[in-house]
């Protein structure tokens, strides 16, 4: 018994391991303005890439091309995610990294 009770204890601890360095990617953009209660969220991606063909094909108006991905988020009060890094599709900010300078 003590020996099942150990192996499910490190089969636990060996999968918890495995999730700890996965990376994910959440994809979202402005629906029409760039004020906070427009944006659309989608669930997480796996890869960099996939997120931010999602987040391109999603800002098909050129007025409206505000998209972008967002590395591993964590819900905070409030609802609104909070993130490791942000890679957006156009730059607020002087060293803010856009879609085509960012390198995984």
């Amino acid at each position: 018994m003590k020996k099942i009770f150990f192996s499910l204890i490190f089969v636990l601890l060996l999968s918890a391991c495995n999730t700890w360095d996965k990376v994910t990617w959440q994809g979202a953009y402005y629906d029409g303005w760039t004020d906070d209660s427009n944006i659309i969220y989608w669930p997480m991606f796996t890869n960099y890439e996939w997120c931010k063909d999602w987040a391109i094909s999603k800002s098909t108006d050129a007025y409206n091309n505000y998209s972008y991905c967002s590395k591993n988020c964590n819900n905070s009060i409030g609802g609104t995610p909070i993130c490791e890094e942000v890679v957006r599709s156009w730059q607020p900010l002087p060293w803010s990294n856009t879609f085509s300078n960012y390198k995984e």
